[in-house]
């Protein structure tokens, strides 16, 4: 009984999220439905044409029996006009409810919380967003619009049956609600079947898309066998589970038609005798038997078109499970903040007769953090930014410079302490703060576009020449055959590493921001590329203040200060030759750092050592053999 309740409140729930989407299309929907409607009249209205027909062939009147003809050949158009109308109606209202549909979830997808995202699967998500979005809505909406159609057809056949035998009219019609209940029986298993489906198609999708993504490694690895052994697989359990829901769908068929079948025949016997006796005429019997169809034809119908609803809640279920997932917490409207270009042109403003404090470019104050059931990454950690300020943080790996990065940028939110840029909590203006802040990671995301596109993302910022050289483009452009206009392909893969990273720094500053984060940028850039990146960011940085999380310690040695986190702590801070003096846990790394690199050259001097001796010995066993 528990289990019943729970299935029909859920199903109430989906079909609430579903109808909510509905709304604003209700006049194409009920336009459509009613000249669909109209047609379903015609159906029924044929029983009686045939009736007439028949009755005018028996009593052979010619005359009438043409005119009735092209009466009803004309009836005929014009329903079959008004069906197509309906049918066009109803299909551009589900057209605008996807695309609709379509948007909100993209948009939701655009505003969950980054620790929710990394549960998942990117073809998953965009497999609900997609796919699932379309099959609930059109699977719901087209059903209605039949399950509409069915009982208006059916309620007239009612009519037109009861004024020929009242009786036997409410036998059939109390057959017909059993048809309907006997393909209840199939509901569960169909849902079900419907939500493996699409989880399967998801799966099919996610490993189609990390395949092409991973195609240099597959390649390197000679796995183009196993890659498609494994989309074989997937595409073979896939086909299981289609074959399965097709044997279910049959069989909920068959039985419906059966039901039918055996309602249409028992009437069928009875109005024979009815004509037997005389009572009806030839065309009644037939009309009759026509009739019977459309009452009970209704029943079967709905029922099979409830059950091919179970994939359309199979669908709006897993879209649920999106919009039910985590966003981003509130942001409150803020007051529209000034530019680093309008506080430069302020200049020193005084209040109060006193200068005014500026608050840094980024604080957190005893921050503490770490991800569901594990263990802390930052244990009260406490660091500072200020304006025109350049801060290295350095540390092991796992050491949590990383979460920082993301803390001040918002995606994460501390569990205790605050994250404040430029005097605002990262809990409270968070839209603000993100038009304040600029991040380059090691990794930049270019969108398959122009380098152009990709450095405004389609803000209305004009880039003068001045500016372009100042922001290193026009070296770049002058690499490129389009110039800035050349399109980069899919994740940027037609630039090289380091032009990618320049477009990033571009994206980056010009903004114009008060804070820029930096994540291990460099790391994947030889020595000379990173020091153009760093005095075109050093160049155009303006008042920001700038945070470099680097792995390689070289890449912060010139920074105003660094700060090293060790287990979610800072344990040192300080200027470079500051730190190395002290011989801490700094000075432990950068030796490190100089061993593995004594170590590669000294390994690398054995190997051309060796090479050299043995061809010495070659030449020397060549002239002996002379």
């Amino acid at each position: 009984m528990a289990v019943s309740l729970k299935m029909h409140e859920e199903m109430r729930s989906l079909l609430s999220l579903i109808y909510r989407r509905l709304r604003p299309v209700w006049p194409y929907w009920l336009a459509g439905t009613v000249l669909t409607i109209g047609f379903s009249g015609f159906q029924v209205g044929i029983a009686g044409m045939q009736q007439n027909l028949l009755d005018l062939v028996v009593a052979g009147n010619l005359t009438l029996l043409y005119r009735l003809l092209v009466i009803w050949g004309g009836a005929l158009a014009l329903m079959g006009a008004a069906g197509c109308a309906g049918w066009y109606l109803i299909n551009y209202g589900m057209a605008l409810v996807v695309r609709s549909f379509r948007r909100e979830t993209a948009s939701h997808l655009n505003r969950i919380a980054l620790p929710a995202l990394e549960k998942g699967h990117t073809g998953d998500f965009v497999s609900r967003a997609f796919n699932d979005t379309a099959q609930a809505i059109r699977g719901f909406m087209a059903n209605i619009a039949q399950f509409t159609s069915a009982v208006i057809t059916a309620l007239l056949a009612f009519y037109y049956l009861s004024r020929i035998n009242f009786l036997l009219t409410l036998i059939v019609t109390a057959v017909g609600p059993l048809i309907f209940l006997v393909g209840r029986v199939f509901d569960r298993r169909l849902r079900r079947l419907g939500e493996l489906i699409q989880k399967g198609e998801a799966e099919m999708r996610s490993f189609l898309q990390d395949d092409l993504q991973a195609m240099e490694v597959v390649r390197a690895y000679n796995l183009e066998e196993w890659a498609v052994d494994r989309f074989t697989q997937i595409r073979s359990d896939l086909k299981k589970l289609h074959l399965r829901q097709a044997l279910v769908s049959n069989c909920l068929h068959i039985i419906n038609y059966s039901s039918w079948l055996l309602c249409t025949l028992a009437s069928g016997m009875v109005i024979a005798l009815a004509a037997v006796r005389g009572n009806l005429s030839t065309g009644t019997v037939l009309a009759f038997l026509i009739m019977v169809n459309r009452l009970t034809g209704p029943f079967a119908q709905v029922s099979y078109m409830w059950g091919s609803m179970q994939h359309a809640f199979a669908a709006a279920r897993r879209v649920k499970e999106l919009l039910a997932m985590p966003v981003e917490y509130a942001i409150p409207v803020a007051a529209p903040l000034p530019s680093i270009a309008q506080e430069e042109q302020r200049g020193e403003e005084k209040h109060r007769g006193e200068e005014e404090l500026e608050p840094p470019a980024l604080l957190m104050e005893d921050v503490v953090f770490h991800h569901a059931g594990e263990r802390r990454i930052l244990d009260r950690l406490s660091l500072r930014v200020n304006k025109g300020e350049v801060v290295g943080l350095v540390g092991g790996s796992g050491a949590g410079k990383t979460t920082v990065a993301r803390l001040a940028l918002g995606l994460y939110l501390p569990d205790q302490g605050e994250v404040a840029v430029c005097g605002l909590n990262t809990k409270e203006n968070l839209s603000s703060i993100r038009s304040l802040v600029a991040y380059v990671p090691q990794t930049p995301y270019l969108y398959a576009d122009t380098v152009l596109e990709n450095i405004t993302c389609g803000e209305a910022l004009a880039l003068s020449p001045h500016d372009r050289q100042q922001l290193g483009l026009t070296g770049l452009a002058a690499q490129l055959p389009h110039a800035l206009e050349t399109q980069v392909g899919e994740r940027g893969i037609q630039l090289s590493g380091g032009q990618r990273q320049r477009v990033a720094l571009a994206r980056a500053l010009v903004r114009r921001p008060a804070l820029i984060v930096l994540d291990e940028a460099t790391s994947a850039l030889d020595n000379e590329t990173e020091k153009e990146i760093q005095h075109i960011l050093l160049q155009n940085r303006g008042e920001a203040g700038i945070l470099i999380i680097a792995h390689r310690l070289g890449t912060v040695a010139g920074a105003d200060r660094i700060l090293v986190l060790h287990e979610g702590k800072i344990v040192e801070e300080g200027e470079h030759g500051e730190l190395l003096r002290r011989g801490g846990y700094y000075a432990h790394l950068w030796q490190a750092a100089e061993s593995d690199i004594e170590e590669t050259a000294a390994g690398k001097q054995a190997e051309m050592d060796e090479q050299t001796k043995v061809g010495t010995d070659t030449e020397v066993s060549a002239g002996v053999e002379g």
